[in-house]
């Protein structure tokens, strides 16, 4: 099975103050909005690698100026709304149609819930084998040739993270993991008829919620052990620090790019 995370650190853009912001040395102090100092930090860098190449130090000035109005003009006019899920896998498809041949169809959806119960990514299930429901993956995921069956990409949900968050060859926990979790259900509160119904937290150490006879029971994939009627703590909301308010703005053009690479 091969699986690739992308992350803030991995990701390129094709505009020249988005692939040079991550990581910087320090910190310039918050403008008077988020996109501002996004373009500070654009204008900075870029002085700063125009001039380690020797060239003329008022030249990089004036050129640096002008990366900044160009990116302030861009990045704090840029609306970005996220689609609703079904929407939005359209624009999936489309990035798989383009990263693996063959004729892959998507074929489920699961979503990823936060501390509040809300999705914050989702997995998408591809395959190459005709019509096939995500209970027939759950038996597919042993087999042997699942790499060249089953494809998976994790999306987000909104502008906290990247568009494409993952993506799999192969079965994630979720399919793995789900006879083992039955069984330890069976073995913890008795024979009853298991219906996963959720899926908590991440995707590559997810916490699966089943239901049997009106009751909720859990599976922490991460290590075996299971749980009755757990009940998730939301979390509070704190303020976003600079480099956390730095990726939202990179977030939303790589979201403006994305839609855009793989729209309708």
């Amino acid at each position: 099975m091969m699986i690739r995370i992308l992350s803030p650190n991995n990701l390129t853009s094709p505009l020249l103050w988005a692939t040079i912001l991550l990581p910087l040395a320090s910190s310039p102090a918050l403008a008077e909005a988020p996109c501002e100092t996004f373009c500070v930090r654009a204008q900075e860098e870029f002085r700063e690698t125009c001039n380690q190449q020797n060239k003329i130090p008022e030249d990089c000035m004036e050129q640096s100026g002008l990366v900044y109005e160009a990116c302030a003009e861009d990045q704090c006019n840029l609306a970005v709304k996220v689609p609703e899920i079904n929407e939005l896998a359209s624009h999936v498809d489309k990035w798989v149609s383009k990263r693996w041949e063959g004729d892959y169809q998507r074929v489920a959806i699961s979503p990823y819930l936060n501390h509040s119960g809300k999705p914050w990514s989702y997995l998408l299930f591809y395959t190459n084998g005709g019509k096939i429901s995500l209970e027939d993956l759950y038996d597919l995921s042993q087999d042997p040739d699942i790499d060249s069956i089953v494809k998976v990409v994790e999306v987000g949900s909104g502008l906290e993270s990247v568009p494409i968050r993952a993506y799999w060859e192969g079965s994630p926990p979720e399919l793995t993991e789900h006879n083992s979790a039955k069984n330890a259900l069976a073995k913890a509160f008795g024979d009853h008829t298991y219906q996963i119904v959720a899926r908590h937290w991440h995707p590559l150490r997810p916490i699966l919620e089943f239901s049997a006879e009106g009751n909720s029971y859990f599976y922490d994939t991460s290590g075996g052990s299971v749980a009755f009627d757990y009940q998730p703590i939301p979390s509070t909301k704190t303020d976003l620090d600079i480099e956390q308010l730095m990726n939202l703005e990179l977030f939303k053009r790589e979201w403006r790019n994305f839609l855009q690479l793989h729209g309708n």
